[in-house]
């Protein structure tokens, strides 16, 4: 892939991994997968507060969505 400016790859380390497992454990309630965590760990990391999804327990984790 071409490097381009608007594109950022993000890594999941063994950080991000273990804190996306604490919080699919924490919300057993939910219809939340690994990957859903996931990248709500890295949004608060990298200080997202909007995805565009039709999810809405992303309101739930604290998230703006797109279409609300």
């Amino acid at each position: 892939m071409r490097n381009v400016s608007y594109i950022n790859m993000l890594w999941v380390t063994e950080d991000v991994q273990n804190r996306a497992i604490f919080l699919f454990r924490k919300y057993t309630d939910k219809i939340l997968s690994i990957t859903d965590c996931t990248s709500a760990v890295l949004m608060n990391d990298y200080g997202m507060d909007t995805i565009f999804t039709f999810d809405s327990y992303f309101k739930v984790l604290g998230f703006k969505t797109i279409p609300e």
